[in-house]
């Protein structure tokens, strides 16, 4: 009896270790390429701002991308899923951008929104951008008040 408990759940867990791996495998080979840019306001940095790229298609099954712009209003992108890149294709591009209050702690409160409405939204943005299937550098994003 203890044979044949061990060995269903030896069973079980293979199984399941199984399932994980190929799911995963399939998740984490979206073909995703690099994409790389800059954000400012004001004309500084916009560090802490985060960039958002929409597919513009949904029926094609794209995952969204973004990135958090560092202290030198640089940003890189990566999916939902935490996979470098962004799939190939074109995508609207939508901002926030909101300071913490306390930088680099994990009870950071974040303060008002510091952009217009117009970036918060794809529909209003005015930004696009075509991932190509090599590495991608966005042009500058100058965001004014």
């Amino acid at each position: 009896m203890i044979k044949r408990s061990l060995f269903f759940r030896v069973a079980v867990i293979g199984w399941l270790l199984t399932a994980v791996i190929g799911c995963s495998r399939a998740n984490n080979d979206p073909r995703c390429y690099p994409v790389t840019g800059k954000v400012t306001f004001k004309g500084k940095p916009a560090q802490y701002a985060v960039v958002s790229f929409i597919p513009a298609d949904t029926a094609e099954g794209r995952m969204p991308a973004a990135g958090v712009v560092d202290e030198f209003g640089e940003f890189s992108l990566a999916t939902q899923k935490r996979i470098g890149g962004a799939q190939p294709g074109k995508y609207l591009v939508k901002f926030t951008f909101r300071i913490p209050g306390n930088p680099g702690t994990d009870d950071a409160e974040y303060g008002r929104e510091l952009l217009p409405k117009k970036y918060l939204d794809t529909a209003t943005s005015g930004y696009e951008f075509t991932v190509e299937p090599t590495d991608n550098d966005v042009p500058p994003y100058v965001l004014t008040p």
